[in-house]
């Protein structure tokens, strides 16, 4: 890739130079010709995207994923969420509302929008969950996940919303007790993370914050002890938030 050819010949000027007995003057020419390279190879890399796909892809690396999002949306909370359980390398990209950036990359204007290493640009918080599930090779097609996130995808995120905001919970307590049903423990699906808990867990902190989980749904508080306590998921959650869903 440009990226290591550039980091090749940048680490190998400096090393002939710190090992040359060339004058300061010549050394500081090789020492500047050696930067300038570096910067050729990192542009030329750059030449092959779109102009907002460079932008968002700026100081990236060549394998490097780009999460353009901000921290307080539980939709680029899963995605977030996704990368950290991935392994894959990855950047985020902080960016504030009306950013232009997004409306560039998503003429919807909404975080998340993913930027793969190739330039593909992918926006929907679920589509991007299954983009790194797939690439990661965690992809699980149970039924029981897909069961999962098609519940919390069509029921839970409208009944969340008015329970949250509008303080009219009696739509989400069925849900709950749904949700609570399909759960198989630990984890959504069973002993491993899988898009399920992905999908879910940004959505269900909100809730569990406000204690709008009844404690009859006992196999959802088993589970957002284990999910909670998790390291990868714990990066991704902030205790301040404005936007719900």
């Amino acid at each position: 890739s440009f990226g290591s050819i550039s980091a090749f010949c940048h680490c190998s000027c400096l090393h002939r130079m710190r090992r040359s007995t060339l004058p300061v003057q010549r050394r500081f020419v090789v020492s500047f010709v050696a930067a300038a390279l570096v910067v050729w190879c990192n542009s030329h890399f750059l030449m092959g995207f779109s102009g907002p796909v460079a932008k968002a892809r700026s100081g990236a690396g060549a394998k490097d994923y780009v999460l353009v999002m901000h921290q307080m949306c539980p939709f680029a909370q899963r995605a977030w969420f996704a990368l950290e359980e991935s392994g894959l390398s990855f950047q985020l990209k902080e960016v504030g509302l009306g950013s232009s950036l997004v409306y560039d990359l998503n003429p919807k204007g909404l975080v998340p929008v993913l930027v793969d290493p190739d330039g593909k640009v992918i926006a929907e918080s679920e589509d991007i969950v299954f983009t790194i599930a797939e690439r990661a090779g965690k992809h699980s097609s149970a039924s029981e996940v897909a069961s999962i996130r098609q519940l919390v995808n069509q029921r839970l995120l409208a009944a969340g919303k008015k329970a949250k905001l509008f303080g009219q919970g009696g739509d989400l307590s069925p849900v709950l007790q749904d949700l609570d049903k399909l759960v198989v423990g630990p984890f959504m699906a069973g002993d491993e993370v899988t898009a399920a808990d992905i999908s879910a867990a940004p959505m269900l902190q909100r809730l569990f914050e406000d204690s709008l989980v009844p404690a009859t749904c006992s196999n959802l508080h088993t589970w957002w002890k284990a999910i909670s306590a998790r390291p990868t998921f714990q990066k991704t959650m902030v205790r301040s938030y404005w936007w719900w869903w």
